[in-house]
């Protein structure tokens, strides 16, 4: 698959989050998904097979369980948490268990590089 042909899908309960990171990842020039909620990111992910990267926040109710669901669905597929957080409040109580933690708002170049690392 192409670097251009991977997708991005964003999953975040709040609409206007979807819509900013949207525009600010556009630039990426990957196609990007957005879900408002952890069920309609895995049907999601089950029906497009371009998903490369998961962007979830962290403090959306099921994140962990849909990353899990994702991971066994799609076992190279590349999740990241996100958070609007201060780490240290969310890592005492949602602490993700292998993937990264990134800070919104989202930064194109820190997204490029965890995809690059999916490429590798």
């Amino acid at each position: 698959m192409q670097e251009d042909d991977r997708a991005i899908l964003i999953v975040d309960g709040d609409e206007e989050v979807r819509t900013s990171a949207t525009e600010v990842l556009g630039s990426l020039g990957h196609k990007i998904v957005t879900a408002g909620d952890a069920d309609t990111a895995l049907t999601a992910i089950e029906k497009d097979g371009s998903i490369a990267l998961l962007l979830v926040e962290v403090t959306l109710a099921g994140a962990r369980n849909l990353a899990a669901r994702a991971h066994a669905a799609r076992p190279g597929l590349r999740v990241v948490y996100t958070t609007g957080y201060p780490e240290m409040l969310i890592l005492d109580r949602e602490a993700p268990s292998r993937e990264p933690l990134l800070r919104k708002p989202l930064d194109p170049e820190r997204i490029r590089a965890v995809m690059a690392l999916d490429a590798s």
